[in-house]
C-alpha cells in the first residue's frame, strides 16, 4: 500500500505551481479562519520546479521552550489546530496530506497580537468522497454515545466490516472496555493500551478479532495520521489531559451530521426541528 501511495502521490508532490495553486485555493477556502497563515507565492519567481514563496518566522508547533519564550497560550493553540483540522475533514472534505509538526509553525500574530498557525507544503491534498466524510461524523457521534450498533453499522458502511472494534479503538487510541463504556465517560488510565484483548463484545464475535484492514479506504489512513498529529502536538506541549483539539472536533462533526440530515429532508418542519436540535446542543 504505501508503494502504491508514492507512485501515485510523488509526482503531484515535485510538481510545483501544483503545490502553488493548492495553497492559493486552502488560503481562500478557510479566510474566515483568521488565526491560519498561509505563506503568499512570488509567481515570478516559481515554476514547475522552483517554488518561492513569503518567507514567516514561527516557531515549531511542538517546540515547548518557543511557547514560554513568546508566551504563547498551549491550550489555545491545540484548540485552533483542532477546529483546523475539523474544518478540513468534517466540512471542507479536503484534508492536508502531510500533516506532521514540521510543517506547523506557531507564532504571535504582528496584526491582531493573537496566536496564528501557519501552514506549510501544500503539495499534497486528499479529497474526502461526501459519503466517507459523513460517516466518519456519525462514527464519532456513535463512538461518543456510545452505541456498539452505530459503530458496527457505520464500519460496515466504510468496508471495515467485522473489523470494527478494532477500528474504533485505533481512532479513539482507547481500549475496547473503554469504547463501550463511552470515552467521554470513563478517565484515560496511563496504563491503558489502545487494543485491550481481554475485553469481550456482547456480540457474536469478538470485534477485535483482527485479520487485517487491508480494505479501509485509502483517505481513512490519511484521517488516522492527522489524529496522531493531534494527539501526539498535545503530548509534546503536555495538554493531552484537555483534549483541547478533540473538543473542537467534537463541534465539527456534531455540525457535518446535522447539516447533512438537514440538505437531506425535504420537510421544512423536519428542517426547523434540526436546526433547533443543533441549536441546543450547543448553546
Amino acid at each position: 500500500m504505501v508503494g502504491r501511495e508514492t507512485k501515485l502521490n510523488l509526482p503531484q508532490e515535485l510538481d510545483f505551481l501544483r503545490e502553488a495553486a493548492n495553497a492559493d485555493k486552502v488560503r481562500r477556502m478557510f479566510s474566515h479562519m483568521r488565526f491560519v497563515k498561509i505563506p503568499k507565492i512570488h509567481y515570478n519567481y516559481s515554476s514547475d520546479t522552483i517554488l518561492t514563496m513569503e518567507f514567516c518566522e514561527g516557531g515549531q508547533i511542538n517546540d515547548l521552550d518557543y511557547f514560554q519564550v513568546h508566551q504563547l497560550d498551549r491550550h489555545k493553540i491545540c484548540r485552533l489546530l483542532g477546529a483546523l483540522y475539523s474544518e478540513m475533514i468534517f466540512r471542507r472534505g479536503y484534508v492536508h496530506s502531510d500533516p506532521h509538526s514540521g510543517n506547523i509553525l506557531v507564532r504571535r500574530s504582528a496584526n491582531t497580537g493573537q496566536e496564528e498557525i501557519v501552514l506549510l507544503d501544500h503539495g499534497l491534498y486528499c479529497t474526502l468522497p461526501d459519503e466517507l466524510r459523513i460517516d466518519y461524523a456519525k462514527l464519532w457521534l456513535a463512538l461518543m454515545k456510545p452505541d456498539q450498533d452505530e459503530i458496527r453499522r457505520v464500519c460496515e458502511r466504510m468496508n471495515i466490516g467485522q473489523n470494527y472494534g478494532l477500528f474504533a479503538c485505533i481512532v479513539t487510541m482507547r481500549s475496547w472496555k473503554s469504547v463501550t463504556a463511552g470515552i467521554a465517560r470513563t478517565e484515560i488510565d496511563d496504563r491503558e493500551y489502545f487494543l485491550d484483548r481481554t475485553s469481550k463484545s456482547t456480540h457474536r464475535s469478538d470485534p477485535l478479532n483482527f485479520r487485517g484492514l487491508d480494505s479501509i479506504p485509502r483517505q481513512m489512513l490519511l484521517i488516522l495520521k492527522t489524529n496522531d498529529l493531534l494527539r501526539s502536538i498535545a503530548f509534546k506541549l503536555k495538554t493531552e489531559h484537555r483534549l483541547d483539539s478533540f473538543s473542537e472536533m467534537t463541534k465539527h462533526y456534531t455540525r457535518a451530521v446535522y447539516h447533512h440530515s438537514i440538505a437531506a429532508t425535504q420537510s421544512l418542519l423536519s428542517k426547523i426541528r434540526l436546526y433547533l436540535a443543533m441549536y441546543v446542543l450547543f448553546f
